[in-house]
């Protein structure tokens, strides 16, 4: 479970850094081309960049996303709309609602030749981030409606989901984290369609925690029947017969899961967040929090790759 809340917060940089970017000013954000010049360097203008504003929110094309002084991502289209989007970044939090869109991504290493950087940007793939969320700080609920990374060449990933005891939406973007672990999961659905997004979203970093000079084989291996015994064990009351099938189709498929995957857990109550992280490396603590779930999982064998 941990590592979908890392590849959470992968997604979310991208798409939230920028505002915390413009919130580090004091003045007030008036327009999208305040809020885009104020969120400099993280987002770069370029010469034929465009800027407008679009309903509750700001529309920019063809901009660079810094993530570090080498690193950066070339965005062909990025749209931001949020509940009083300037006056929530003016005040240094988040917006209640908030939905992200950027299109046409693609890595762009600012080292080397102009050919160089150029060879980098039409060898990579575009991919799609997408980000939507609503909070409402009366009842302390947060839906997040989706939070996705897309290719038409290489399938897509995401996470949908709901949680409570979010009583004000977090004061900056790096605040998020702390936020999260105040709040507690009542629903959670992760949906996959691999076409090779897997094997570099999830596979690549669990791999590179194993020891460099060993074979990964055999612990890989290893690792599957471990998972897959946890598997067998879940009461059915937990997942059906028919759920923990899927979820054994998918180990045995690891690492190259075919098709799409679709997981959704409710929980009878609310789990914190915090008891769910540290849950990974208390097996004890794991099955307490078990028995609170009930787990589903679907898969599509038959899609066309």
């Amino acid at each position: 479970m941990p590592i979908f809340f890392r590849l959470a917060a992968t997604f979310l940089f991208i798409s939230t850094a920028w505002i915390a970017a413009a919130q580090q000013q004091k003045s007030p954000v008036m327009d999208c081309a305040a809020l885009i010049s104020r969120s400099a360097p993280l987002v770069e203008v370029k010469p034929d960049s465009k800027i407008e504003p679009i309903e509750n929110g700001c529309h920019a094309s063809n901009v660079l996303i810094s993530q570090s002084a080498y690193a950066r991502w070339k965005a062909a289209d990025l749209r931001i709309t949020g509940k009083d989007l300037f006056a929530s970044v003016t005040a240094e939090r988040l917006p209640e609602t908030l939905e992200v869109s950027l299109t046409g991504l693609q890595f762009s290493l600012n080292a080397g030749t102009p050919l160089s950087n150029y060879v980098m940007e039409v060898t990579q793939l575009p991919f799609d981030i997408h980000l939507a969320y609503r909070g409402d700080g009366a009842s302390q609920e947060l839906t997040l409606d989706d939070l996705s990374l897309r290719g038409t060449r290489f399938g897509s990933i995401g996470v949908s989901g709901a949680a409570s005891g979010v009583s004000k939406m977090p004061v900056l973007a790096s605040q998020v984290e702390e936020a999260t672990k105040l709040a507690a999961i009542r629903k959670l659905s992760l949906k996959l369609d691999n076409r090779g997004v897997f094997e570099s979203i999830v596979v690549m970093p669990l791999i590179s925690t194993l020891p460099q000079d060993h074979d990964p084989k055999p612990a890989i291996e290893r690792y599957r029947s471990l998972a897959t015994a946890f598997v067998d064990s879940l009461p059915d009351r937990i997942a059906t017969s028919d759920s923990k099938t899927v979820l054994k189709t998918f180990l045995a498929e690891f690492p190259h899961p075919a098709g799409r995957y679709q997981v959704d857990i409710d929980a009878e109550q609310p789990i914190p967040v915090a008891d769910l992280l540290g849950a990974a490396s208390k097996p004890q603590g794991l099955s307490a929090l078990l028995a609170k779930l009930k787990l589903s999982a679907a898969h599509d064998s038959d899609v066309a790759q």
